[in-house]
């Protein structure tokens, strides 16, 4: 049962890196474009890195509810009706 549990886990970890860089580097991307279609002045990474520090605390926070705690709820009442029910 545990080594399911950390097997889970480990899987979990996994595709929450693999989904947060994917989503950083396309947010990026967009953010270069947007750069540069709109003909700013002034130092882009400063642009890039103040752009990205607020959406990085919020796709955190999503990636952490859609990949830890929706399948793990799912999991455990999953189990709890099986069981008990």
């Amino acid at each position: 049962m545990w080594r399911i549990l950390v097997l889970f886990l480990l899987v979990l970890t996994a595709l929450y890196v693999c989904l947060l860089m994917y989503f950083r580097t396309a947010h990026r991307e967009r953010l270069i474009a947007r750069w540069a279609s709109e003909l700013r002045v002034g130092d882009r990474d400063a642009f890039i890195n103040e752009e990205m520090t607020g959406y990085m605390k919020s796709l955190k926070l999503w990636l952490a509810v859609v990949i830890y705690i929706v399948p793990i709820g799912v999991g455990a009442t999953l189990i709890y009706v099986q069981n008990f029910m």
